[in-house]
């Protein structure tokens, strides 16, 4: 099974992939956004053509582990994104991310070589993976009654 990760910014959105034995994370591509039907659409054809049965979205919870207005706009988007598809999208904690994809794509003399967006949606996805063999929790799926961030009506990602 092959799930894709997406690292949900402002203007764009980061990428990662899973190998089809989910044991491994790889940066992808970058979305640049321009509406979210058109971030949706770029998702669906990237559902299809990877044959992903999974999207996991990075859900940036502040340091303390709190819901913040960035984490209320991805958890926003992120339920207009599952409503769009036909495969489950489930949150993932992505504290350190861009930090931890940053430094490791300096150890392995890869940055500015790979978009810091994919690198920090493989960050995310491999924690995912790693948490899905029992070392880290997860979420769970976007749309469940106990979804972080559910009670903020208006602060939707554009």
């Amino acid at each position: 099974m092959t799930i894709i990760a997406l690292d949900v910014g402002e203007r764009r959105v980061g990428v990662a992939v899973s190998d089809p034995t989910n044991i491994l994370a790889t940066p992808h591509s970058v979305i640049h956004r321009r509406s979210k039907a058109e971030d949706f659409a770029a998702v669906a054809q990237l559902v299809v053509a990877l044959a992903a049965e999974r999207v996991v979205v990075g859900l940036p919870l502040s340091l303390s582990g709190e819901m913040g207005p960035q984490a209320r706009r991805v958890t926003r988007y992120a339920r207009a994104l599952a409503a769009r598809l036909d495969v489950p999208v489930e949150f993932h904690d992505e504290r350190y991310s861009t930090a931890t994809a940053g430094a490791l794509l300096v150890e392995s003399g890869r940055k500015g070589k790979v978009p810091i967006d994919a690198a920090a949606a493989a960050v995310i996805l491999q924690d995912y993976l790693d948490s899905q063999r029992g070392s880290t929790p997860g979420f769970g799926p976007v749309g469940q009654e106990d979804d972080p961030g559910r009670d903020e009506p208006g602060d939707g990602i554009n």
